[in-house]
Order: C-alpha cells, then structure tokens, then sequence
C-alpha cells in the first residue's frame, strides 16, 4: 500500500474534505495503534479523532441512499457533487479501491473540536503517520 499526498483525501472547500479511512476505525483503536498512553496524548489523539470524525458521513452510505438514481457509479456521484478533477477523483478512487476495508467519509474540520488539527494531520511533519493512523495500517 502507497500513502501519498491526495490519494486517500480531497479537500474540495475551505475546511471541508473528503477522506478515505479504515471502515471498523474507533477511538479505542485509533487510540491503541497511535500508541499513546494516559494523560496529554491520550486526550490530544482524542481530540484529532473526534474532530474528524465526530459529523462525518459516510458517503458511500448517503451515495446508495440518495444519489444511485441519478448517477451511473459511486465515483461519478463523488465526482460530480464535489466538482472534483479527474486526476484527483482518479487517485482518490484508487485509495479507495485498494482494499475492501476501506470507506470514504466527508467531514468539515471546523464543525466539532479543535481548529488546527488540519494543519497537524495533513503537516509536512506528521501527515503520512496520520493517513496511516486513519488507515489502522500503522
């Protein structure tokens, strides 16, 4: 598996992504594959968990709910409501594609939690270990 930069997310307005993570992820097991321990990292991990995904949707879901009338696949339905380029749609899907365990969510980073945590889990620094993290593949 390859984790790179805009194959397993999208980002398609200000603060606003799509993202590709691991379809039985909790907080208990993003806690124990991110290693940490009680205390300050513990409720900082926490904090990046619940401001992902605390009002995410699983678009998958909401695709087979509302939208397989009006749109032929899946990668069409994301394409076209999130206006997303071809090339970027192509290596998003490709994220997707890569393994049965995986699903696609939507969330607004400003909605619940702490405001920077984009900055942090899409950061030179830390980004990959992240994408990693949200792929219970670390």
């Amino acid at each position: 598996m390859v984790v790179g930069d805009s194959i397993y997310k999208y980002a398609y307005q200000y603060c606003e992504h799509l993202k590709v993570i691991h379809k039985d992820l909790t907080l208990d097991k993003f806690l124990a594959k991110a290693g940490v321990g009680e205390g300050f990292g513990r409720k900082l991990f926490a904090k990046v968990y619940d401001s992902v995904m605390a009002e995410s949707e699983n678009m998958e879901d909401l695709y087979e709910r509302y939208y397989m009338p009006e749109y032929d696949s899946f990668k069409d339905f994301i394409g076209a409501k999130f206006a997303i380029p071809k090339k970027s749609l192509d290596l998003l899907m490709n994220g997707l594609d890569a393994s049965e365990e995986y699903i696609l969510i939507r969330y607004d980073s400003l909605n619940y939690g702490a405001t920077g945590v984009d900055d942090f889990i899409y950061g030179e620094d830390y980004g990959e270990r992240f994408e990693r993290l949200f792929l219970l593949a670390l």
